[in-house]
């Protein structure tokens, strides 16, 4: 069994004859048009800009200082659990707030009418739960 020379080794006529099969034209024939639900499907992915899909209103990165021991404990939590760190911090936020991605936080009040855990209802000690 001889083993092919990788392509970076060959001579510019090895090359050649090992890579002339590239070169033929492919014929498209009738029967290998795409359905028109494969042609809006891939209609779709060519607009689609690449990356992250756009959760709400779309995502920021944040700067913040988390004690070393709780940020290990909560990687440790977020990595059992199969979710991201960040995706962690994000369901800590919604229960915190009661906010949903994408909603305004007036649109989120609680029913006590304080918004974040040390609203004004929290502070004069009527924390419903």
């Amino acid at each position: 069994m001889t083993r092919k020379k990788p392509y970076h080794k060959m001579t510019a006529a090895e090359l050649a004859d090992a890579t002339k099969e590239f070169e033929k034209d492919t014929p498209l024939d009738e029967n290998e048009l795409l359905s028109p639900e494969l042609k809006a499907k891939w209609e779709r992915a060519r607009r689609a800009r690449p990356g992250r899909p756009r959760v709400g209103k779309g995502a920021r990165a944040v700067l913040v200082t988390i004690e070393r021991g709780l940020l290990a404990r909560a990687d440790a939590f977020a990595a059992a659990k199969g979710m991201s760190r960040s995706e962690l911090i994000a369901r800590g936020l919604v229960a915190v707030t009661g906010a949903r991605p994408g909603r305004s936080a007036p649109a989120a009040k609680r029913r006590n009418g304080s918004v974040l855990p040390n609203g004004p209802a929290v502070k004069a000690g009527r924390r419903d739960r």
